[in-house]
């Protein structure tokens, strides 16, 4: 059968911001005349799928979207186009799966994930939309999920050889090849990717050559290991490696 995607469009010319309640849902108080109000409705095959807010064409208020059957899946409170507040995103039953707080449209705040039954799985913090250090994680009991691995690395020094450089190889003591590395420093405790720079991986191990540099050597390296744990969150760990020669760069 043919798809169709079409869009209901209810306007309501309001001399206030229309407050909400429930779900995630805010009530800002504000009273501004001549303002806009549009509930823009998206429907698939007659189903109603998202709800969106909009005040003088931007988005501006709460937006909904529903599973096929018309249950509540998330809500996403916008002032002036950008997420702020609380995103919420719900099981099909009814109970909520994730909130992520929102400033000036950046995860801001510790995100937190919960299982089916209500128990918290998880909380990630979150600066300014980049991951912070404190990731929690929980079983279905409420007891704490797990210790962490620990970055470990291995030193070949080929500086009496024609190769005149050192290879630093740096792994995770589970072995688990779910992680990716970085070189470079966490900022104020954020994992900032554009200041860290790759650091080639393969099935779990990092590798990079390291050469005498008169300028910018230092006698250590600084390495983030950003691990996939078995509950699919991201752990920042980091290490500082000492080196043979306080000039490799």
């Amino acid at each position: 059968m043919k798809r169709i995607f079409y869009l209901a469009v209810v306007i309501i010319i309001a001399a206030g911001c229309q407050g909400t309640g429930g779900n995630g849902e805010k009530n800002n108080g504000k009273k501004e005349s001549g303002d806009s109000i549009q509930v823009k409705k998206y429907y698939n095959e007659g189903r109603l799928v998202k709800e969106v807010t909009f005040k003088n064409d931007v988005k501006n208020g709460i937006c909904r979207n529903y599973y096929a059957d018309g249950r509540l899946k998330r809500t996403i409170w916008y002032e002036s186009g950008l997420k702020e507040d609380t995103a919420r995103w719900f099981y099909r039953e009814g109970k909520i799966y994730r909130s992520t707080p929102y400033r000036n449209d950046k995860i801001h705040g510790v995100q937190t994930k919960y299982y089916k039954k209500g128990r918290v799985q998880a909380t990630i913090p979150y600066t300014n939309g980049f991951r912070a250090q404190g990731l929690k994680e929980y079983l279905p009991d409420g007891r704490k999920a797990e210790t962490y691995p620990v970055i470990v690395e291995n030193l070949r020094d080929l500086m009496d050889t024609g190769a005149n450089l050192v290879r630093v190889f740096v792994r995770l003591s589970n072995e688990s090849v779910n992680v990716r590395f970085y070189r470079g420093s966490l900022t104020d405790g954020v994992f900032d990717p554009e200041k860290c720079r790759d650091i080639t991986t393969s099935s779990g191990m990092g590798f990079m050559e390291l050469k005498p540099d008169a300028g910018k050597g230092k006698g250590y390296v600084s390495v983030i290991a950003v691990y996939t744990t078995r509950f699919r969150n991201k752990k920042i760990i980091t290490k500082k490696i000492n080196l043979p020669y306080n000039n490799l760069n």
